[in-house]
This record gives structure tokens, sequence and C-alpha cells, in this order.
């Protein structure tokens, strides 16, 4: 998903202990309506506590923490290389304390109880025996000295097949692209691999198998790692090389346009949920979306909206982070006399809000993100383009996107179909509203009509 503020979040972090604080702990993190399941395994191993973390809603598991420190009745746990820290006390049974990520922090209690953390129906999930092959596969983008480690599903038979490699949106993402307990790329592979098409998807880096960092990594380096996955693809000897299509999810579909801009080997892009407005742009109207379903009053949403252009625009203005530091903080030190008490109060202080502001707005990928302009990419594309949105998406709007992408795409491209799906969320759910508090409520995965259209897209080739 497009890493609006809070899909920085949708990670993790918890507790540790001594004497009675080993075992499995269970807990739930709330991000922005979103509920996320966590469990940690806390062990003593020679006088050293040590403790692994695994996040169910997004199939991750044995995430080592990097520091645990437990000094009766005080808990902390960090992830360094996920910015990540939990502190909290042992208040008889259960711990509680507060999760931080950036400037993301929300309170959070773990039990040794199961029993309240349920797991959520998904009846879409495929189970195996499966009809195709799977190879557990690793390539490595030289650039960045990273390996990246995937899933390759095969039909059965000799080949050679078409072929679609699978990029995830925002935030650190397994194979899987799993949220909310939901495996939408697992859901789509299985279903075109049934039809006959082979389907490489893998874990973004710094995450599940894949080495390097996440934290650090902009949208131009994943672009690098989706161009090596290409690369590796080509060399299978089951894969048909005159039919490789790239498909990206939210920002992935950003990555499926800059590689596709330059790599004149893909038969087609499929585009899900793809920005085709600028990045500040995008963000401004998905803000203003996102508080109006949950409530937040017009006047809000305006006076928010004023902020954010204002605060975009110095961010695209500079030549670099440092250019933009010099300029913004002192426009959030003069707006947050603006603010009220308890405004600032929300905060922690004048000062908190331009520190968190600021390392929020002007982090590596953000400050990226914010620049990046898809008509760069778009106009140099000459495969054929399938783009797809949600009626009801109110991370990446349809209207303002696919028409955007419809018009900034090069005279060059043979064929391209832009379909905006009615009744569909972000995620292309059949969903409400489109709210993120929907996303985990709803037990379908990913419309079957959209998978008809992707399969009969790659097919027609």
């Amino acid at each position: 998903m497009i890493k609006f503020v809070l899909s920085l979040l949708l990670l993790f972090t918890f507790s540790l202990s001594a004497q009675d604080i080993s075992g499995t702990w269970f807990g739930q993190l709330n991000v922005g309506g979103q509920t996320l399941r966590i469990v940690w395994h806390i062990k003593k191993e020679k006088k050293i506590w040590k403790a692994t973390m695994d996040s169910p809603d997004q199939n991750a598991k044995g995430i080592q923490a990097t520091r645990v420190s437990w000094k009766k009745p005080t808990i902390f746990l960090a992830i360094s290389h996920l910015g990540i820290s939990y502190s909290g006390k042992l208040v008889g049974e259960k711990i509680e304390g507060t999760f931080k990520q950036g400037v993301f922090e929300s309170k959070m209690t773990l039990t040794k109880n199961e029993q309240e953390i349920l797991k959520p129906k998904r009846p879409q999930e495929p189970k195996p025996p499966f009809p195709y092959n799977e190879e557990e596969v690793s390539f490595t983008n030289k650039k960045a000295s990273v390996t990246l480690s995937g899933t390759l599903t095969l039909p059965k038979g000799d080949g050679p097949f078409p072929v679609v490699v699978m990029v995830s949106g925002s935030g650190p993402q397994n194979r899987d692209e799993e949220i909310m307990g939901h495996k939408p790329f697992l859901v789509i592979a299985d279903y075109l691999t049934r039809k006959g098409v082979a389907v490489l998807r893998y874990d973004d880096r710094g995450f599940g198998k894949s080495t390097g960092v996440h934290f650090t990594a902009t949208t131009y380096d994943f672009a690098d790692d989706a161009n090596a996955a290409l690369d590796f693809i080509k060399t299978h000897p089951k894969i048909n090389t005159s039919k490789i299509h790239l498909l990206g999810h939210s920002e992935g579909g950003l990555v499926a346009e800059i590689v596709a801009s330059k790599n004149k080997s893909l038969k087609s892009i499929i585009l899900l949920a793809a920005p085709g407005e600028r990045t500040d742009r995008l963000l401004v109207l998905q803000q203003q979306l996102l508080a109006r379903a949950n409530g937040v009053s017009e006047k809000e949403i305006e006076k928010s909206m004023y902020f954010h252009e204002d605060l975009f625009r110095l961010i695209r203005h500079s030549d670099t982070i440092s250019d933009a530091e010099k300029t913004v903080r002192p426009f959030l030190s003069d707006y947050s006399q603006k603010l009220s008490g308890k405004e600032l109060a929300a905060y922690g202080g004048k000062n908190a809000f331009i520190d968190k502001t600021q390392s929020t707005y002007l982090s590596l990928w953000m400050y990226s993100f914010l620049k990046f302009e898809p008509f760069n990419y778009l106009k140099n594309i000459s495969c054929n383009v399938l783009a797809m949105n949600g009626s009801l998406d109110l991370q990446v709007d349809a209207k303002q996107n696919l028409s955007a992408i419809a018009a900034k795409l090069s005279n060059d491209v043979p064929r391209k179909e832009m379909y905006e799906m009615t009744g569909l969320n972000h995620l292309f759910q059949p969903a409400k509203t489109g709210n993120i508090t929907e996303y985990s409520e709803i037990e379908q995965t990913f419309s079957e009509e959209a998978l008809q259209i992707i399969s009969t897209w790659i097919l027609s080739f």
C-alpha cells in the first residue's frame, strides 16, 4: 500500500522478561483503525534475555530483537533496523506498554492468553496440494548487494510459460504482500498459475528471507530490485521471455512505471491502485479522504490540507534533504503558533511537534516519494499497460489517478486498458466504505472479477 504515514507502521515490536516473563506473549496493535496481531517468544539463554517476534497478519516469523532488557517490572525491546521500540511494565499477568516507530506511538498490552487473538477467516487462501509446481528461488541485486528470496510457481509441463513478476506496496512486505491477515499476492499467484501463467513473487529487501535494509531504501531502490527479478526470470528454461509482465500494487505500481520506462523486454505492466498523479497531490487527497471517512470535521480537513500543501511545496522545491531542513523547520515553528495548547500537547509540546513532523516528512523514503512525478516515467513507456483501481480506494483515488495515467502515457503504448472497479477498496476487496478499518473485517482477499481481468489480459498476448 501507499506509505501514507500510518503504513510505515505495518510492522511490530514488543516486550521481554525475566523469571516468570519467559514464554509466548500475545497482543494486538491498533494502527489507524487496523488491528495487527503480535506474538512474542521470550527466553533466557546463559543469563542473556533474547526475543523473537511473529506478526501473523503479515506472515512474519522469528524477527530477532536487537536489544532486550528486563529489570523487574520494566521491559524494553528494540528492533533497530526497523526503527522500532517497545517499553512496558509487568502488571500481574500482563505487560502494559507503549509501541513506537518514528512519530507513531500506541499503547499495547501483551497477555499469555492465546484465545484473545483470533485467526480471521480467509476463504480464498489456497491450501496444498497445488496442481502446479513451486520453486524456492533467490536472486541478487548486484548494485545494492542485496539478495532477494521468493517463490516461483510454474504450471505443470515443459512450457515455455508467460510469467508475471509481482512488486508489493509500501512498507516491509513479504512475498505474499501479507496485510491484515490477507495474502493478496498468494491468491493472485495461485489463480494465475492455475490458468497457465508462471508467477514470481519475492520478499522485500530486509524482510522475510531477503537481505538488505528496508528502512533506508527508496522507490528507486525497489525498482533496482525489480529489475534484478526480471534479469533472473529471463534465465529460467521454462519461461517465455517474450511474454514477461510486471505487476505492481500501489507503490509497487510506481516501481513498475520506473522499470518499464527503461526496460524494453516487458510485454506489459499491470498497475493495481498505482499513482498516476504527482505524489504530493496524491497524499493531500489521500489524507482528506481518510480523514473524512473517520469523521473528521470539514474545517479540520481544510486546515490540514493547506498545511500539507505548503509543507510539501517546500520539500519539492528543495534540492536535498539538508536544504529542505533549512526551510521546513522555520515553517513548522511558525505554524506551531497557530496550534492550540491541546493540539501541541498531543504531540508533546512545540519542539516535539517540529521534530516529529520533520522526521516523518524528511525521512529518505518520504522525501524521495514526495518529489516523485509519474509523468517522467509514463511518457517513456512503450509496452502494453493495464491499470485498475477500486472506486472505494481512499489511498489512491481511482478517478484522480486512472485519468492521470491515461493522459500521461506515451502514444507509443500499443494497447492500454483502464478499469475503475465498482465497490472495491485499495486492496481490491468488495467494501462498504473503503476505510482502512474494513480491511481486516472483510473475508474476501481479492476480487474475483479483478482476477479474471488480469488473467484475460495476460493470456491475450
